[in-house]
C-alpha cells in the first residue's frame, strides 16, 4: 500500500455526479447499510443544500478527494465532516473512497489530512462510528491515528435487517498541540 498525494477540496455542485456515482457502488450502498443505490433527485437536493449551509454554525463540511495521476488532480472519493450540536468543538468524520481507488493509502491520507483541518477548525474531539465488521475502515482509522474508545452504539441497518454494533474511534487531538 502506497501513500498518496491528495487533495482536499471544499465539494462544488459540479461534483455532484461524482458523488452520485460514488454512492450508487455496491460496498458503498453496503456499508451505508442501504438495500438500494439512493433517490438522485433527493441525494441531489442534500447535496445542495449541504454544501449551500456553511455559513451556519453547525454545517456538515464535505470535501473531494483527489489524488495525482499522470500529473492530473483525479477525483477518488469523498470527506464529510459533521459537527455535532450537543457539543460545538466536537466533528464526526465519514469517508468513501471509489472501489477503483481502495488499497492505495488515499483512505489514510485524506483521514490524516481531516485531523489537521479540524484542528485548524478547533474541534476539540474527532471521532467516527465504524460497524464491527468493517475491517477495512476500522484499518484506516487506525493507521491515521484513530483509537478505539469502548463506546458502542446500535443502529438499525436496512440491509441486513438488523441492529448493529458501531464502535468509537476519536483521534487524539492533544497529541497534535
Amino acid at each position: 500500500m502506497g501513500t498518496e498525494n491528495i487533495l482536499l477540496s471544499p465539494a462544488k455542485t459540479t461534483d455532484f455526479d461524482f458523488y452520485y456515482t460514488l454512492k450508487c457502488e455496491p460496498d458503498s450502498i453496503y456499508w451505508s447499510g442501504y438495500t438500494n443505490a439512493p433517490d438522485k433527485d433527493k441525494l441531489q437536493i442534500w447535496f445542495t443544500q449541504s454544501i449551500y449551509s456553511r455559513d451556519k454554525a453547525y454545517w456538515y463540511r464535505l470535501y473531494i478527494i483527489s489524488t495525482m495521476v499522470n500529473g492530473f488532480w483525479e477525483r477518488a472519493g469523498y470527506l464529510s465532516l459533521y459537527p455535532t450540536k450537543e457539543h460545538e468543538k466536537c466533528c464526526e468524520i465519514g469517508i468513501g473512497i471509489l472501489s477503483t481507488k481502495r488499497g492505495r493509502g488515499i483512505a489514510v491520507t485524506a483521514i490524516k489530512e481531516a485531523a489537521i483541518l479540524c484542528k485548524n477548525l478547533r474541534f476539540n474531539k474527532i471521532y467516527a462510528y465504524i460497524r464491527h465488521d468493517n475491517i477495512a475502515s476500522q484499518t484506516a482509522f487506525s493507521r491515521a491515528g484513530f483509537e478505539m474508545t469502548d463506546k458502542v452504539k446500535e443502529v438499525w441497518i436496512a440491509n441486513l435487517q438488523q441492529m448493529v454494533e458501531m464502535r468509537e474511534y476519536i483521534y487524539p487531538l492533544k497529541a497534535m498541540e
